[in-house]
């Protein structure tokens, strides 16, 4: 019988990571990767896992990466701490690869978005499938400081059981990552040239997904969700913009 082995990177994620650890105590291992929490977030982990590890910030990619090379397991499943594998979902991995006749290398997981803690489904929020289960020794990492992918080699399946993802409890978190992204995001983009003429494709993308996806059959939490997206993404492109003319000067 193959066996599996959970990732998952935190930092102070006390209110959030009991939740995510509860949902995957079924599998063979749990390889916590934790970036100096500040709160109890790595005494809450030590209660369903003896394999917690503190090391410093390497970006997403290579903290993740850090974790893959932990785990023993012939599967790995990749979860991140505001996250929850539904019991569907669980007995569907099970099903998938316990006994070791799976023919895929990896599979697509749909994820189920929550904001302000609702669920929102419309605006092409769901389903969105991502790789998040795969063997262990055909999958990596991108090296990426966010949106890190997995690349596996092999065909990839797609199962059909929800992982709940609660994205941000209040509007305050919600500004907090979005200042932290904006400047990974310049980082990674500093030397792609960025054009004044991509700002106009943002209120685009937001009659796209808010009026023709059907964004707004979510209410004032889609409106709000849509709308802070488009000023999220306004910011990045003005903070790239002023960085690149910086470099310039």
């Amino acid at each position: 019988m193959e066996t599996i082995s959970a990732i998952v990177i935190t930092r102070n994620e006390e209110t959030q990571i009991g939740r995510c650890l509860e949902s995957v105590r079924w599998v063979d291992e749990i390889i916590i990767v934790d970036s100096h929490s500040s709160d109890r977030t790595r005494e809450i982990a030590r209660t369903y896992t003896p394999h917690v590890y503190e090391e410093d910030w390497k970006g997403y990619g290579l903290q993740k990466a850090s974790a893959l090379a932990k785990a023993t397991g012939d599967w790995v499943l990749s979860v991140d701490a505001d996250e929850e594998v539904t019991p569907a979902l669980r007995e569907e991995i099970l099903r998938a690869v316990r006994n070791g006749q799976s023919r895929h290398a990896g599979y697509l997981i749909p994820r189920r978005f929550y904001f302000l803690g609702q669920p929102l489904v419309h605006g092409g929020l769901y389903p969105q499938h991502y790789l998040r289960l795969f063997r262990r020794d055909r999958g990596t990492f991108e090296d990426r400081l966010l949106h890190e992918g997995i690349r596996v080699t092999g065909s990839v399946g797609r199962l059909r059981g929800d992982l709940l993802h609660y994205s941000y409890r209040d509007l305050r978190q919600y500004w907090e990552k979005a200042g932290r992204y904006a400047m990974l995001y310049v980082e990674m983009r500093r030397d792609n040239p960025i054009s004044l003429w991509r700002f106009l494709g943002i209120p685009l993308k937001f009659v796209y997904r808010y009026v023709f996806r059907l964004g707004f059959l979510d209410g004032r939490y889609g409106l709000y969700w849509h709308g802070l997206e488009a000023l999220q993404t306004f910011f990045r492109y003005a903070a790239l913009y002023e960085a690149q003319r910086s470099n310039r000067g």
